[in-house]
């Protein structure tokens, strides 16, 4: 029979169970950051606070239509033809 929390630990997300191990660690026993660790080790997530994403990391939501060009050249679509691009 597995742990009580195993599986509330396997719902967590790669992120939330990362910064369980790492950032939080002291908040939990032993045996809990081990159940933690298998479930990382099985998904292959690292075990890193790199993985992290940092407060300035938050995602982009807006974007704009613009031209790109290289060598002097307008790049278009090959599939349209069109010359504005979505960006972040």
């Amino acid at each position: 029979m597995g742990h009580p929390d195993q599986d509330r630990i396997a719902e967590l997300g790669d992120v939330e169970l990362v910064r369980m191990l790492t950032v939080n660690a002291k908040e939990y026993a032993a045996d809990v950051l081990a159940v933690a660790e298998a479930e990382a080790n099985r998904r292959g997530v690292p075990i890193d606070e790199a993985f992290i994403p940092g407060q300035a990391e938050e995602p982009v939501t807006t974007s704009r239509a613009r031209r790109f060009g290289a060598a002097g050249k307008r790049i278009s679509c090959t599939h349209c033809g069109g010359v504005l691009f979505d960006t972040r």
